[in-house]
């Protein structure tokens, strides 16, 4: 049974990525989906405010890899929806990179990496920072978050942005 597990992602804080998980979470509860929810995000805790049955993780601690594994290949949850949090430096994505996607993905697991972007240049070059270590070892939901504006040049217009873009549709 193959089982995905959805993260959001990026290093920057205030970009929506905890609102984003609490919305696709309840949208898939109103489409009879039943994600199992994780709340990766031990100084927030912003997912478990919304959700008390989210299972909190703290990414500090090396085995929350297996965790995250073990919820996945237990055959119980054919979807997961973890929300990580935003970063300091390279923290959180140093754990992420950790992840053995491709043993878990000879074993049915798959990842997909659920990035918010604003107008912000931090929050897109942050994202695109991701996808360049992540690479192709997850797919990728993107979304924009026009709180800020409607225009998001530096990932519309900069070569990086258009490459990510491009890559996309490959």
């Amino acid at each position: 049974m193959s089982s995905t597990i959805l993260f959001t992602a990026g290093a920057k804080g205030g970009s929506g990525k905890s609102t984003a998980a609490r919305f696709l979470a309840t949208y898939l509860r109103d489409h009879q989906a039943d994600p199992l929810l994780m709340d990766l995000d031990d100084e927030n805790r912003t997912l478990s405010r919304f959700f008390p049955e989210a299972v909190s993780v703290e990414i500090k601690k090396k085995s929350s890899h297996d965790v995250l594994a073990e919820r996945a290949l237990g055959g119980h949850h054919l979807l997961i929806l973890a929300d990580l949090k935003a970063g300091t430096g390279r923290e959180v994505l140093e754990w992420l990179l950790d992840v053995p996607f491709e043993e878990l993905r000879a074993l049915q697991v798959y990842f997909v990496c659920v990035g918010s972007i604003t107008s912000s240049p931090d929050s897109v070059q942050s994202f695109l920072n991701w996808a360049g270590e992540l690479e192709d070892r997850v797919s990728y939901l993107v979304f924009k978050n026009l709180k800020d504006g409607e225009v998001l040049s530096d990932y519309e217009e900069t070569q990086e942005g258009i490459e990510f873009r491009k890559a996309l549709t490959s």
